[in-house]
């Protein structure tokens, strides 16, 4: 079995604070994109898509209680 915890931190885009949690995970669904077909595909290009960071829009933070996007 697989197990861990997934590490998410949401950083705030006025003020810089970040926001850290910690979940248990048992697996974790990767992206494969376009290259299913390809022989060349690597579980590392695969980890490397899903830690890429996202946009969140309308953050709430809840230091500098501004309502702005932040990157999580």
């Amino acid at each position: 079995i697989f197990t861990g915890g997934l590490q998410s931190d949401v950083i705030c885009s006025y003020c810089n604070y970040t926001s850290t949690k910690v979940d248990p995970f048992w697996d974790i669904s990767l992206d494969l994109g376009n290259n299913i077909n390809d022989n060349n595909l690597k579980l590392e290009d695969c980890l490397f898509r899903f830690t890429l960071p996202e946009l969140l829009n309308s953050f709430n933070c809840s230091v500098c209680k501004s309502t702005k996007d932040a990157r999580k």
